[in-house]
């Protein structure tokens, strides 16, 4: 018997252990909201689709339960908590456009060298080196 235990050693694939460790990684976190659902839509084609949330309770050690979310993440994709397919789009497409206003105001602003700088009408400074 000891001879036949012996000649039956199982060993771990790695490559399978390494690919189920990378399936599951923490990208980011986000709060369930009650009434609303996760869609993902893809930028270039404005495509929503519903994500599916897997819900896992989790029994700790003072008894109480606490429930783990877990969904895909796909990188080409924004996130986004909606009613509806519509929903999902008409707020991205406005995250979208406040993201570039606010990048071209920014570019907009230069800030010369003995200009003053006002907060309510009063004067609090001159600005002593050029800023762009």
């Amino acid at each position: 018997m000891k001879e036949l235990e012996g000649a039956l050693k199982i060993t771990p694939d790695t490559e399978l252990i390494a690919e189920i460790q990378k399936e599951y990684t923490l990208k980011a976190k986000m709060q369930v909201q009650r009434g609303l659902h996760l869609f993902a839509v893809k930028y270039p084609e404005m495509t929503a689709e519903l994500v599916k949330i897997t819900s896992t309770p989790i029994i700790q050690m003072d008894k109480s339960v606490k429930v783990e979310h877990r969904a895909m993440h796909d990188p080409e994709a924004f996130y986004m908590w909606a009613t509806n397919k519509e929903n999902a789009i008409r707020k991205v497409v406005r995250d979208i456009t406040n993201f570039i206003k606010l990048q071209e105001y920014k570019k907009s602003i230069v800030l010369e060298k003995g200009s003053t700088v006002s907060v309510n009408g009063q004067v609090i400074g001159t600005i002593t080196e050029e800023v762009k």
